[in-house]
């Protein structure tokens, strides 16, 4: 009987500790300097985005060019998200609560005018001008 209970109790332990370590990881966590985007399955590793916009010379906004050799100036790790990246961000932005429209990476080899941007009120991509001045935040992969 004393082992049966032993058992129980063990058992009940180990099951609070995996529930609370696996659930230690979530969606707009902060998290290593910024907020947690995109987690992978196993809640071992993710996308973390800066908490603000992505401003080096104090420019809110600008034309992709720009956002593109600002953000490989800055010589992290972070770097603007695919189009794909943000279409999984905006999946989570009941939590995140992200608002405007950011420049993704992916531009148009066929189209050297053009680059895709993502609009958070429509929730979709869309082709833009490379000159037009948007908004820039910026992503990295993370190993938590």
């Amino acid at each position: 009987m004393y082992m049966k209970y032993k058992l129980l109790i063990t058992l009940l332990f180990a099951g609070i500790w995996m529930n609370s370590s696996s659930a230690q990881f979530k969606i707009g966590q902060e998290h290593l300097g910024g907020i947690i985007v995109i987690l992978n399955r196993t809640g071992t590793g993710g996308m973390i985005m800066q908490k603000t916009d992505f401003t080096p010379s104090g420019t809110p906004k600008m034309n992709w060019h720009d956002a593109r050799r600002n953000v490989a100036l800055a010589g992290s790790e972070y770097r603007l998200p695919t189009g794909r990246e943000w279409e999984q961000i905006y999946l989570n932005n009941s939590i995140l609560k992200i608002n405007g429209q950011f420049w993704s990476s992916n531009d148009n080899a066929n189209l050297k005018y053009g680059a895709w941007a993502f609009d958070f009120g429509t929730g979709k991509q869309y082709f833009e001008n490379k000159g037009i001045r948007l908004r820039i935040r910026t992503i990295a992969f993370k190993t938590f």
